[in-house]
């Protein structure tokens, strides 16, 4: 799963609302760990480290990118990792 890390809460919020376990939202810890809330470009730098081989999907596994703004904007899109 790629979300906006957008700060600790918002992540928090993601796990409990939508059901994610924490470990699936390594990749959005471990950026805002490293460069904090970006704004949107986070959500970039959450997929590029989901091409790295330590959060590389499975083959076929299906996923959402989760992208949030000002007042109540949230942008969702799901897909299934296919390797090329």
């Amino acid at each position: 799963m790629v979300s906006h890390t957008g700060g600790p809460r918002v992540l928090e919020e993601v796990e409990r609302h939508l059901g994610v376990e924490r470990h699936l939202l390594a990749a959005s810890w471990e950026s805002l760990a490293q460069i904090g809330n970006g704004s949107s470009g986070t959500v970039s730098d959450v997929l590029r480290r989901h091409f790295e081989d330590r959060y590389r999907p499975t083959n076929g596994a299906h996923g959402l990118i989760l992208g949030m703004g000002p007042g109540s904007t949230i942008v969702a899109v799901t897909g299934q990792w296919q390797e090329a």
